[in-house]
């Protein structure tokens, strides 16, 4: 069974969707349904409340989505971009060992079903601009401006 709950921030809307064991996603939505909780959705809710208003950077709640092969050396690597930072595509493609791979890297990002726990909007392209995000450009900048991140070219993570 699902359950799920929504957290409202400034700049945009989250649901938050668990099973039994952890969380399994995070999706940027338009509409807030009756939410339908758990304790893990709640345990969520409240760290991702502590992101947006203390820049919390612990998330401790478990999750039940696994990634795998390419994908998971991907998140791996942006898991460890620190709190307002910023890297390249291309930066990420180098530190994963293949650094050719940076628009696979974006398709992996592209597929990233936990968002902020795995912070897919600290990758930018290499001439500064923002590059893609699921959950909207403006919502990516926005995110970036609440982590303290000034447009500008990314400083090599790598």
């Amino acid at each position: 069974m699902n359950y799920y709950d929504f957290y409202k921030a400034p700049f945009c809307k989250i649901k938050i969707v668990a099973d039994e064991k952890g969380v399994s996603s995070i999706v940027f939505v338009k509409n807030i349904s009756k939410p339908n909780p758990n304790k893990i959705t709640r345990w969520a809710l409240k760290e991702i409340d502590l992101y947006f208003k203390k820049g919390n950077l612990k998330f401790t709640f478990p999750v039940s989505f696994q990634f795998k092969g390419f994908q998971k050396k991907v998140m791996d690597f942006i898991k460890k971009i620190p709190y307002g930072s910023v890297c390249s595509y291309e930066d990420v493609a180098k530190g994963i060992g293949n650094k050719r791979a940076f628009r696979a890297v974006g398709q992996a990002l592209k597929r990233n079903p936990l968002p902020i726990l795995f912070p897919c909007h600290r990758i930018i392209r290499k001439d500064g601009s923002l590059g893609g995000f699921t959950g909207g450009l403006k919502t990516k900048e926005n995110l970036l401006k609440l982590e303290g991140f000034i447009n500008e070219k990314p400083s090599s993570f790598v």
